[in-house]
């Protein structure tokens, strides 16, 4: 096997989100496409008793919806940097305008881990 580089120096995470037949996420495409022109998406962070307001926005560099015959999928990019980073699910939750302990539900598989331009799929049926 060849080598694989350490974690630490990826550029950026893949992730999928199943959005689940809700009504909440009926107009997928317009919430995404709303997100996407946004030039600022901010969520509440909650780690223990600390509240944090963050800026999602800056740390996705690519966003979408994936459509199969059975399932729909929320596609994001997330940098990783020295100025931090973002969770999917937080992403979930800006696009969709949904709150915390609903987006926490949500299936999310990661699919890629990118090392400046070099990409390592991980097998979603895992």
């Amino acid at each position: 096997f060849p080598s694989l580089p350490a974690l630490s120096r990826a550029s950026s995470l893949c992730y999928m989100v199943e959005l689940p037949g809700e009504e909440m996420f009926d107009d997928a495409e317009s919430s995404i496409r709303m997100f996407a022109d946004k030039h600022f998406a901010q969520v509440e962070r909650v780690r223990g008793n600390e509240k944090k307001v963050v800026d999602v926005k800056q740390f996705v560099t690519d966003v979408g919806l994936v459509t199969e015959a059975d399932s729909r999928w929320l596609r994001v990019e997330i940098s990783l940097s020295g100025r931090g980073s973002c969770s999917p699910t937080e992403v979930a939750k800006a696009v969709f305008d949904i709150p915390p302990e609903r987006a926490k539900c949500l299936r999310i598989v990661r699919t890629d881990i990118r090392f400046d331009g070099r990409s390592i799929q991980v097998d979603k049926n895992a």
